[in-house]
């Protein structure tokens, strides 16, 4: 993993890249990315405060943008630190965080990611003690079932109503940043995400990079108090990932030429 350690928000521009062969690649990604967000005004952290992020969906919450994140990525379900958590906070120039994602690390060399959605150790340290009775989540995605190792969950996407206007693109710009991030922190064996099907077209790959996404529903969560989820489950592997890092780098090289 990457030697830096951090226990206050840093900016994204900020963050050291190791030295290796991927040092170029990595290094013009996160300046072509930190350089997207502040053509449209927004400045890009990286925030280990998960408590910050829980105020930032409460404050959307009542003003009717966000719904409650899961609680994967809340503190007050699983211990969470600058470890195993972290949030892009994109700024405006006033200080406000006007958009962000999670990254959350999971340890799935024993079982897999899919089978951790099963039982809802993806969302709670001791589901037996925190989960409310009746809650589930089923899989039948082959994907999730099947991949181990060390994983990001890239969720609890936001951006404030005000900046989703103009084609800015932040939800794309904050969703490579989250990965990129998640790399430059942990290097993990892949990234994922889990996508509701009203969403699906935001997540076109020309919006956010190469990916396998499960055609149908293949989660489907079922949360006490909120509902019932089903889900298409995304899936970024490290060949994903690098290929969207040099598609990026050739578009910052041909609109300098």
């Amino acid at each position: 993993m990457h030697s830096f350690s951090f226990d206050a928000p840093i900016r994204l521009a900020d963050f050291p890249v190791a030295s290796g062969p991927l040092e170029g690649l990595l290094t013009a990604a996160r300046d072509a990315l930190c350089a997207s967000a502040e053509q449209v005004g927004v400045t890009l952290w990286i925030n280990p405060d998960m408590e910050g992020l829980l105020e930032v969906n409460a404050r959307a919450m009542v003003e009717g943008s966000w719904d409650a994140i899961l609680p994967a990525a809340s503190p007050r379900c699983r211990k969470l630190d600058a470890s195993n958590a972290y949030w892009i906070d994109g700024r405006s120039p006033e200080g406000e965080t006007v958009t962000v994602q999670a990254g959350l690390l999971y340890d799935c060399r024993e079982r897999s990611l899919g089978q951790r959605f099963v039982d809802l150790t993806v969302f709670y340290d001791e589901p037996t003690l925190q989960a409310p009775a009746g809650e589930w989540c089923e899989v039948s995605s082959e994907a999730a079932l099947g991949l181990g190792g060390r994983v990001v969950w890239t969720n609890a996407g936001w951006t404030h109503p005000d900046w989703r206007r103009g084609k800015r693109g932040l939800f794309k710009t904050a969703q490579r940043a989250n990965k990129l991030a998640s790399w430059l922190l942990w290097q993990p064996d892949a990234m994922v995400s889990v996508v509701e099907p009203h969403i699906v077209p935001v997540w076109a790959e020309k919006h956010m990079g190469i990916r396998y996404m499960d055609p149908e529903t293949t989660i489907t969560y079922h949360q006490i108090g909120n509902g019932t989820f089903p889900m298409h489950f995304v899936l970024f592997n490290r060949s994903h990932f690098f290929g969207d890092l040099a598609m990026l780098a050739m578009e910052e090289v041909s609109a300098v030429a």
